[in-house]
Protein backbone atom coordinates (compact mmCIF):
# COMPACT_ATOMS: atom_id res chain seq x y z
CA UNK A 1 0.00 0.00 0.00
CA UNK A 2 1.48 3.26 -0.64
CA UNK A 3 2.33 5.80 2.09
CA UNK A 4 0.03 8.74 0.71
CA UNK A 5 -2.98 6.36 0.35
CA UNK A 6 -2.37 5.07 3.31
CA UNK A 7 -2.33 8.49 5.16
CA UNK A 8 -5.30 9.26 3.50
CA UNK A 9 -7.38 5.94 5.29
CA UNK A 10 -5.48 7.13 8.49
CA UNK A 11 -6.81 10.88 7.75
CA UNK A 12 -10.39 9.63 6.56
CA UNK A 13 -11.09 7.03 8.87
CA UNK A 14 -10.01 9.32 11.57
CA UNK A 15 -12.10 12.42 10.15
CA UNK A 16 -15.00 10.28 10.04
CA UNK A 17 -14.95 9.18 13.55
CA UNK A 18 -14.60 12.33 14.72
CA UNK A 19 -17.04 13.96 12.49
CA UNK A 20 -19.38 11.33 13.72
CA UNK A 21 -18.46 12.02 17.57
CA UNK A 22 -18.76 16.00 16.70
CA UNK A 23 -22.59 14.79 14.92
CA UNK A 24 -23.51 12.51 17.89
CA UNK A 25 -22.31 15.36 20.31
CA UNK A 26 -24.86 17.91 18.25
CA UNK A 27 -27.16 15.08 18.32
CA UNK A 28 -27.40 14.89 21.98
CA UNK A 29 -27.48 18.40 22.71
CA UNK A 30 -30.19 19.10 20.15
CA UNK A 31 -32.49 16.48 21.31
CA UNK A 32 -31.51 17.60 25.34
CA UNK A 33 -31.79 21.71 24.56
CA UNK A 34 -34.62 21.34 22.26
CA UNK A 35 -35.02 23.68 19.00
CA UNK A 36 -35.35 26.62 21.31
CA UNK A 37 -32.24 26.25 23.40
CA UNK A 38 -30.15 24.64 20.58
CA UNK A 39 -30.78 27.19 18.35
CA UNK A 40 -29.14 29.71 20.83
CA UNK A 41 -26.48 27.53 21.50
CA UNK A 42 -25.27 27.56 17.72
CA UNK A 43 -26.03 30.77 16.99
CA UNK A 44 -23.49 31.38 19.92
CA UNK A 45 -21.33 28.77 19.14
CA UNK A 46 -21.10 29.97 15.39
CA UNK A 47 -20.47 33.83 16.19
CA UNK A 48 -17.51 33.25 18.15
CA UNK A 49 -16.20 30.49 15.58
CA UNK A 50 -16.72 33.57 12.75
CA UNK A 51 -14.84 35.66 14.67
CA UNK A 52 -12.03 33.07 15.57
CA UNK A 53 -11.74 33.20 11.43
CA UNK A 54 -10.85 36.94 12.03
CA UNK A 55 -8.09 35.66 14.13
CA UNK A 56 -6.46 33.10 11.87
CA UNK A 57 -5.12 35.16 9.10
CA UNK A 58 -4.62 32.53 7.11
CA UNK A 59 -1.27 31.36 8.55
CA UNK A 60 -2.24 27.92 8.92
CA UNK A 61 -2.28 26.69 5.64
CA UNK A 62 0.92 29.28 4.59
CA UNK A 63 2.94 27.35 7.32
CA UNK A 64 2.02 24.37 5.83
CA UNK A 65 3.05 25.03 2.05
CA UNK A 66 6.43 26.57 3.03
CA UNK A 67 7.08 24.09 5.89
CA UNK A 68 6.52 21.46 3.79
CA UNK A 69 9.51 22.35 1.23
CA UNK A 70 12.00 22.48 3.88
CA UNK A 71 12.84 20.09 6.52
CA UNK A 72 14.27 22.99 8.74
CA UNK A 73 10.51 24.07 9.87
CA UNK A 74 11.20 25.77 13.57
CA UNK A 75 11.30 28.76 12.37
CA UNK A 76 8.59 29.13 9.77
CA UNK A 77 6.53 27.27 12.89
CA UNK A 78 7.47 29.66 15.47
CA UNK A 79 7.46 33.01 13.60
CA UNK A 80 3.89 31.93 12.67
CA UNK A 81 2.77 31.04 16.22
CA UNK A 82 4.09 34.66 17.14
CA UNK A 83 2.17 36.93 14.40
CA UNK A 84 -1.19 34.36 15.15
CA UNK A 85 -0.76 34.78 18.96
CA UNK A 86 -0.43 38.32 18.61
CA UNK A 87 -3.63 38.60 16.17
CA UNK A 88 -5.64 36.33 18.19
CA UNK A 89 -4.93 38.11 21.73
CA UNK A 90 -6.33 41.61 19.88
CA UNK A 91 -9.16 39.72 18.18
CA UNK A 92 -10.57 38.08 21.88
CA UNK A 93 -10.32 41.73 23.35
CA UNK A 94 -12.30 43.18 20.42
CA UNK A 95 -14.93 39.79 20.81
CA UNK A 96 -15.68 40.85 24.74
CA UNK A 97 -16.50 44.47 23.88
CA UNK A 98 -17.98 43.56 21.01
CA UNK A 99 -20.53 41.30 22.93
CA UNK A 100 -23.05 43.66 23.63
CA UNK A 101 -23.45 45.49 20.31
CA UNK A 102 -24.14 42.22 19.02
CA UNK A 103 -26.61 41.36 21.77
CA UNK A 104 -28.56 44.48 20.12
CA UNK A 105 -28.49 43.57 16.52
CA UNK A 106 -29.66 40.01 16.94
CA UNK A 107 -32.25 41.02 19.65
CA UNK A 108 -32.04 38.74 22.01
CA UNK A 109 -29.69 37.85 25.53
CA UNK A 110 -26.30 36.87 24.25
CA UNK A 111 -23.85 38.59 25.71
CA UNK A 112 -22.96 36.32 28.64
CA UNK A 113 -22.88 33.48 26.23
CA UNK A 114 -20.82 35.45 24.06
CA UNK A 115 -18.18 36.88 26.95
CA UNK A 116 -18.09 33.47 27.86
CA UNK A 117 -17.43 31.31 24.51
CA UNK A 118 -14.48 34.28 23.77
CA UNK A 119 -12.46 32.11 25.88
CA UNK A 120 -12.53 29.25 22.98
CA UNK A 121 -10.27 31.72 20.93
CA UNK A 122 -7.37 31.63 23.18
CA UNK A 123 -6.06 28.48 23.23
CA UNK A 124 -6.89 28.48 18.82
CA UNK A 125 -3.93 30.11 18.42
CA UNK A 126 -1.79 27.27 19.23
CA UNK A 127 -3.06 25.54 16.26
CA UNK A 128 -0.10 26.82 14.26
CA UNK A 129 1.81 24.11 15.40
CA UNK A 130 -0.56 21.44 13.81
CA UNK A 131 -0.18 22.91 10.70
CA UNK A 132 3.58 21.56 11.32
CA UNK A 133 2.72 17.96 11.68
CA UNK A 134 0.50 18.53 8.29
CA UNK A 135 3.39 19.76 6.43
CA UNK A 136 5.73 16.83 7.65
CA UNK A 137 2.77 14.60 6.74
CA UNK A 138 2.79 13.09 10.62
CA UNK A 139 -1.31 12.44 9.29
CA UNK A 140 -1.88 9.94 11.73
CA UNK A 141 -0.90 11.85 14.83
CA UNK A 142 -2.46 15.08 13.67
CA UNK A 143 -5.69 12.63 13.04
CA UNK A 144 -5.56 11.46 16.39
CA UNK A 145 -5.33 14.54 18.07
CA UNK A 146 -8.40 15.75 16.04
CA UNK A 147 -10.13 12.65 17.24
CA UNK A 148 -9.56 13.46 21.24
CA UNK A 149 -10.42 16.52 21.00
CA UNK A 150 -13.93 15.88 19.55
CA UNK A 151 -14.50 12.88 21.94
CA UNK A 152 -13.70 15.45 24.56
CA UNK A 153 -15.89 18.11 23.47
CA UNK A 154 -18.61 15.59 23.47
CA UNK A 155 -17.95 14.34 26.57
CA UNK A 156 -17.46 17.26 28.47
CA UNK A 157 -20.54 19.81 26.89
CA UNK A 158 -23.12 16.89 26.99
CA UNK A 159 -22.23 16.03 30.70
CA UNK A 160 -22.62 19.66 31.18
CA UNK A 161 -25.84 19.73 29.87
CA UNK A 162 -26.82 16.25 31.48
CA UNK A 163 -25.78 18.38 34.98
CA UNK A 164 -28.32 20.77 34.04
CA UNK A 165 -26.19 24.05 33.21
CA UNK A 166 -27.96 24.14 30.07
CA UNK A 167 -26.47 26.36 27.04
CA UNK A 168 -23.87 27.95 29.10
CA UNK A 169 -22.69 24.25 30.04
CA UNK A 170 -22.33 23.53 26.58
CA UNK A 171 -20.27 26.08 26.03
CA UNK A 172 -18.24 25.58 28.83
CA UNK A 173 -17.21 21.60 27.52
CA UNK A 174 -16.17 22.69 24.14
CA UNK A 175 -13.45 25.54 25.89
CA UNK A 176 -12.42 22.64 28.38
CA UNK A 177 -11.81 20.27 25.96
CA UNK A 178 -10.09 22.64 23.35
CA UNK A 179 -7.93 23.53 25.72
CA UNK A 180 -6.65 20.49 26.96
CA UNK A 181 -6.08 19.33 23.51
CA UNK A 182 -3.95 21.90 22.90
CA UNK A 183 -1.74 21.12 25.80
CA UNK A 184 -1.60 17.63 24.87
CA UNK A 185 -0.66 18.80 20.52
CA UNK A 186 1.84 21.55 22.34
CA UNK A 187 3.65 18.24 23.75
CA UNK A 188 3.55 16.47 20.72
CA UNK A 189 4.31 19.13 17.92
CA UNK A 190 5.70 22.18 19.74
CA UNK A 191 9.21 24.08 18.79
CA UNK A 192 10.98 26.68 19.46
CA UNK A 193 12.71 28.71 16.92
CA UNK A 194 13.63 32.05 16.19
CA UNK A 195 11.49 34.91 14.83
CA UNK A 196 11.95 36.40 11.32
CA UNK A 197 10.25 39.01 10.61
CA UNK A 198 11.55 38.31 6.89
CA UNK A 199 9.51 35.08 6.87
CA UNK A 200 6.93 36.91 8.94
CA UNK A 201 5.93 38.64 5.84
CA UNK A 202 6.43 36.00 3.61
CA UNK A 203 3.90 34.17 5.82
CA UNK A 204 1.48 37.34 5.78
CA UNK A 205 1.81 37.46 2.00
CA UNK A 206 0.71 34.10 1.21
CA UNK A 207 -2.28 33.99 4.46
CA UNK A 208 -3.43 37.26 3.53
CA UNK A 209 -5.16 35.76 0.72
CA UNK A 210 -5.97 32.51 2.55
CA UNK A 211 -7.46 34.52 4.68
CA UNK A 212 -9.74 36.23 2.55
CA UNK A 213 -10.73 32.87 1.25
CA UNK A 214 -10.90 31.38 4.43
CA UNK A 215 -13.00 34.18 5.91
CA UNK A 216 -15.29 34.10 2.65
CA UNK A 217 -15.39 30.38 2.86
CA UNK A 218 -16.20 30.09 6.66
CA UNK A 219 -19.07 33.03 6.30
CA UNK A 220 -20.49 31.24 3.13
CA UNK A 221 -20.73 27.63 5.18
CA UNK A 222 -21.43 28.57 8.87
CA UNK A 223 -22.73 32.46 9.17
CA UNK A 224 -26.00 31.89 7.71
CA UNK A 225 -26.98 31.31 11.00
CA UNK A 226 -25.57 34.23 12.46
CA UNK A 227 -27.15 36.50 9.41
CA UNK A 228 -30.81 34.41 10.19
CA UNK A 229 -30.30 36.27 13.84
CA UNK A 230 -30.00 39.67 12.31
CA UNK A 231 -33.38 38.75 10.27
CA UNK A 232 -34.73 38.28 13.64
CA UNK A 233 -35.52 34.83 12.60
CA UNK A 234 -36.62 32.92 16.03
CA UNK A 235 -34.02 30.68 18.30
CA UNK A 236 -36.37 27.69 17.28
CA UNK A 237 -36.34 27.86 12.85
CA UNK A 238 -32.02 28.69 14.01
CA UNK A 239 -32.04 25.46 15.87
CA UNK A 240 -34.26 23.39 13.07
CA UNK A 241 -31.84 24.68 10.23
CA UNK A 242 -29.00 24.03 12.27
CA UNK A 243 -29.74 20.64 12.86
CA UNK A 244 -30.24 20.02 9.29
CA UNK A 245 -27.34 21.47 8.03
CA UNK A 246 -25.02 19.13 10.69
CA UNK A 247 -26.21 16.42 8.83
CA UNK A 248 -25.76 17.84 5.51
CA UNK A 249 -22.76 18.86 6.20
CA UNK A 250 -21.23 14.90 7.24
CA UNK A 251 -21.05 14.85 3.36
CA UNK A 252 -17.72 16.64 3.05
CA UNK A 253 -15.85 14.95 5.51
CA UNK A 254 -14.48 12.38 2.79
CA UNK A 255 -12.74 15.43 0.58
CA UNK A 256 -11.84 17.24 3.88
CA UNK A 257 -9.78 14.08 4.43
CA UNK A 258 -8.58 14.33 0.85
CA UNK A 259 -7.45 17.66 1.27
CA UNK A 260 -5.02 17.16 3.99
CA UNK A 261 -3.68 14.13 2.76
CA UNK A 262 -2.86 15.72 -1.03
CA UNK A 263 -1.93 19.31 -0.68
CA UNK A 264 1.41 18.50 0.48
CA UNK A 265 2.14 16.42 -2.21
CA UNK A 266 0.62 18.57 -4.54
CA UNK A 267 3.17 21.15 -2.97
CA UNK A 268 6.01 19.14 -3.79
CA UNK A 269 4.86 17.86 -7.55
CA UNK A 270 4.77 21.54 -7.74
CA UNK A 271 8.16 22.99 -6.65
CA UNK A 272 9.70 19.72 -8.92
CA UNK A 273 7.74 20.68 -11.92
CA UNK A 274 6.21 17.87 -11.83
CA UNK A 275 2.93 18.98 -14.04
CA UNK A 276 1.32 15.61 -15.27
CA UNK A 277 2.01 14.15 -11.46
CA UNK A 278 -0.35 16.81 -10.52
CA UNK A 279 -2.66 16.89 -13.38
CA UNK A 280 -3.01 12.99 -12.74
CA UNK A 281 -3.91 13.70 -9.08
CA UNK A 282 -6.93 16.34 -10.06
CA UNK A 283 -8.42 14.15 -12.36
CA UNK A 284 -8.59 11.26 -10.36
CA UNK A 285 -9.82 13.41 -7.19
CA UNK A 286 -12.60 14.88 -9.14
CA UNK A 287 -13.82 11.48 -10.50
CA UNK A 288 -13.76 10.21 -7.14
CA UNK A 289 -15.50 13.17 -5.59
CA UNK A 290 -17.74 12.54 -7.73
CA UNK A 291 -18.80 8.93 -7.39
CA UNK A 292 -18.44 9.76 -3.74
CA UNK A 293 -21.10 12.48 -3.90
CA UNK A 294 -23.79 10.40 -5.81
CA UNK A 295 -23.93 7.55 -3.31
CA UNK A 296 -24.16 9.75 -0.37
CA UNK A 297 -26.64 12.12 -1.90
CA UNK A 298 -28.90 9.70 -3.68
CA UNK A 299 -29.76 8.03 0.45
CA UNK A 300 -30.26 11.46 1.95
CA UNK A 301 -32.93 12.99 -0.35
CA UNK A 302 -35.02 9.93 -0.06
CA UNK A 303 -34.96 8.87 3.29
CA UNK A 304 -34.81 12.63 4.66
CA UNK A 305 -37.59 12.44 6.61
CA UNK A 306 -37.25 9.32 8.35
CA UNK A 307 -33.52 10.27 8.66
CA UNK A 308 -34.52 13.82 10.88
CA UNK A 309 -37.28 12.07 12.69
CA UNK A 310 -35.18 9.05 13.61
CA UNK A 311 -32.24 10.99 14.68
CA UNK A 312 -33.58 14.57 16.23
CA UNK A 313 -37.45 13.18 16.82
CA UNK A 314 -40.35 14.85 16.11
CA UNK A 315 -39.93 18.34 17.67
CA UNK A 316 -37.56 18.93 14.49
CA UNK A 317 -39.67 18.25 11.90
CA UNK A 318 -39.63 21.47 9.87
CA UNK A 319 -36.07 20.63 9.02
CA UNK A 320 -36.86 18.12 6.67
CA UNK A 321 -36.94 20.37 4.04
CA UNK A 322 -33.76 22.03 4.92
CA UNK A 323 -31.93 19.17 4.64
CA UNK A 324 -33.79 18.29 1.37
CA UNK A 325 -32.66 21.61 -0.33
CA UNK A 326 -29.14 22.41 1.62
CA UNK A 327 -27.94 18.37 0.71
CA UNK A 328 -26.90 20.82 -2.90
CA UNK A 329 -24.65 23.08 -0.81
CA UNK A 330 -22.37 20.30 0.90
CA UNK A 331 -22.74 18.71 -2.81
CA UNK A 332 -21.42 21.57 -4.00
CA UNK A 333 -18.92 22.36 -1.32
CA UNK A 334 -17.06 18.90 -1.72
CA UNK A 335 -16.36 19.78 -4.85
CA UNK A 336 -15.25 22.86 -4.08
CA UNK A 337 -12.52 21.43 -1.42
CA UNK A 338 -10.92 18.96 -3.70
CA UNK A 339 -10.24 21.82 -6.02
CA UNK A 340 -8.78 24.17 -3.21
CA UNK A 341 -6.21 21.74 -2.36
CA UNK A 342 -4.62 22.63 -5.75
CA UNK A 343 -4.71 26.07 -5.59
CA UNK A 344 -2.88 26.27 -2.02
CA UNK A 345 -1.00 23.43 -3.11
CA UNK A 346 0.12 25.54 -6.21
CA UNK A 347 0.56 28.89 -4.23
CA UNK A 348 -2.62 30.89 -5.95
CA UNK A 349 -3.89 31.81 -2.94
CA UNK A 350 -4.77 34.93 -4.80
CA UNK A 351 -7.14 33.27 -6.68
CA UNK A 352 -8.99 31.85 -4.06
CA UNK A 353 -9.42 34.88 -2.63
CA UNK A 354 -10.39 36.93 -5.11
CA UNK A 355 -13.39 33.90 -5.75
CA UNK A 356 -14.52 33.59 -2.02
CA UNK A 357 -14.88 37.49 -1.67
CA UNK A 358 -17.37 37.10 -4.87
CA UNK A 359 -19.06 34.24 -3.48
CA UNK A 360 -18.88 36.53 -0.05
CA UNK A 361 -20.66 38.94 -1.92
CA UNK A 362 -23.56 36.68 -3.62
CA UNK A 363 -24.22 34.92 -0.46
CA UNK A 364 -24.75 38.35 1.59
CA UNK A 365 -27.13 39.32 -1.40
CA UNK A 366 -29.09 35.88 -1.74
CA UNK A 367 -29.28 35.70 1.69
CA UNK A 368 -31.25 39.18 2.11
CA UNK A 369 -33.40 38.01 -1.05
CA UNK A 370 -34.33 34.53 -0.14
CA UNK A 371 -34.95 34.84 3.84
CA UNK A 372 -36.99 37.44 3.24
CA UNK A 373 -39.06 35.80 0.99
CA UNK A 374 -38.89 31.92 2.21
CA UNK A 375 -37.73 32.90 5.63
CA UNK A 376 -35.31 30.30 6.98
CA UNK A 377 -35.59 28.04 4.07
CA UNK A 378 -34.13 30.47 2.30
CA UNK A 379 -30.63 30.54 3.52
CA UNK A 380 -30.54 26.88 2.40
CA UNK A 381 -31.51 27.70 -1.12
CA UNK A 382 -28.79 30.97 -1.13
CA UNK A 383 -26.33 28.67 0.32
CA UNK A 384 -27.46 26.16 -2.79
CA UNK A 385 -26.74 28.69 -5.43
CA UNK A 386 -23.61 30.49 -3.76
CA UNK A 387 -22.00 27.37 -3.72
CA UNK A 388 -22.64 26.21 -7.11
CA UNK A 389 -21.50 30.07 -8.42
CA UNK A 390 -18.10 28.92 -6.36
CA UNK A 391 -17.59 25.59 -8.50
CA UNK A 392 -17.93 27.15 -11.66
CA UNK A 393 -15.34 29.93 -10.76
CA UNK A 394 -12.99 27.33 -9.29
CA UNK A 395 -13.10 25.17 -12.84
CA UNK A 396 -12.95 28.52 -14.49
CA UNK A 397 -9.77 29.88 -12.54
CA UNK A 398 -7.68 26.08 -12.52
CA UNK A 399 -8.57 25.94 -16.21
CA UNK A 400 -7.30 29.43 -17.10
CA UNK A 401 -4.27 29.22 -14.67
CA UNK A 402 -2.58 25.42 -14.28
CA UNK A 403 -4.36 24.42 -17.56
CA UNK A 404 -6.39 21.25 -16.06
CA UNK A 405 -9.55 20.24 -16.95
CA UNK A 406 -12.33 17.33 -17.01
CA UNK A 407 -12.12 14.81 -19.37
CA UNK A 408 -15.34 13.20 -19.12
CA UNK A 409 -14.66 9.85 -21.61
CA UNK A 410 -14.59 6.00 -20.57
CA UNK A 411 -10.65 6.21 -21.04
CA UNK A 412 -10.26 8.97 -17.89
CA UNK A 413 -12.76 7.21 -16.05
CA UNK A 414 -10.56 3.77 -16.65
CA UNK A 415 -7.66 6.01 -15.60
CA UNK A 416 -9.65 6.92 -12.47
CA UNK A 417 -9.68 3.17 -11.29
CA UNK A 418 -6.54 2.45 -12.68
CA UNK A 419 -4.81 5.57 -10.32
CA UNK A 420 -6.85 4.06 -7.42
CA UNK A 421 -5.65 0.45 -7.85
CA UNK A 422 -1.89 0.88 -7.70
CA UNK A 423 -2.49 3.52 -4.59
CA UNK A 424 -3.76 0.43 -2.80
CA UNK A 425 -0.74 -1.59 -3.91
CA UNK A 426 -2.87 -3.75 -6.23
CA UNK A 427 -1.64 -4.17 -10.16
CA UNK A 428 -3.03 -3.63 -13.23
CA UNK A 429 -2.33 -6.08 -16.09
CA UNK A 430 -2.36 -4.77 -19.76
CA UNK A 431 -5.68 -2.68 -19.94
CA UNK A 432 -8.24 -1.93 -17.28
Amino acid sequence: MQPAFRQFLAASSTRILSTLINALTAIFLARLLLPENYGLFTLVFTTITVVNTFADVGLSTAIVKYAAETEKDADIVWTGFIIDATVTFAVFVFSLLLAGALESLMGRPVRNLLIIFSLFLVPCCFDTFLSRLQARRRIELLSALRLTEASLEGLFSVSLVLLGYGVPGALIGYIAAKTLTTIIAIGYAGVRGNFKWGLGKSLLYLGFFIYLSNLSLFFITRADRVVLAFFRVSNEAIGWYSAAQGLADLMILIPVAFRIVAMPIVSRAHIENDFEKNRKIFEASIYGCGFYVVTVTIPLLVFSSSIIHLVYGSSYAPAVQVLQVGVFASIFFSISTVLLTFFYGTGRAEAVARIGVTQMLCFILLLSVFINIFGYIGAAIADDLTQAIGVFLLFWEIKRTLGFKIHFSLEAIRNFFKLLLEQTGLKTSGKL
